[in-house]
């Protein structure tokens, strides 16, 4: 690892290499993806340059979104199995028919 790996706390803009780092992934990948993302450049003293926070703020919303994603699919399962439970209980309750508990 070279030096800028550790010094990116304090840092407000980026270069390509450190805004790769800070998004965990390579600069090939960055490079591709971050307009797409939402994570603007501009040329300062004919360098590249990335804020910082707009890398941390797309993180934090990827974040927030896989978990979103993940507790609705969750909800959806309880939905579906309540509405089993529901639909079992009116299937039983045609088959027995109206008063199946006067017969007893």
């Amino acid at each position: 690892m070279s030096d800028f790996t550790s010094n990116l706390s304090g840092k407000v803009f980026l270069n390509t290499r450190e805004a790769a780092y800070c998004a965990c992934v390579s600069v090939s990948q960055f490079n591709r993806l971050a307009s797409e993302m939402g994570i603007g450049s501009c040329f300062f003293m004919g360098k590249k340059v990335y804020r910082q926070q707009d890398i941390l703020d797309r993180m934090d919303d990827a974040w927030h979104e896989a978990h979103r994603s993940e507790a609705a699919k969750e909800a959806s399962a309880v939905v579906a199995e309540a509405g089993c439970k529901i639909s079992l209980d009116r299937f039983i309750e045609k088959a027995r028919g109206p008063n199946w508990r006067s017969r007893t």
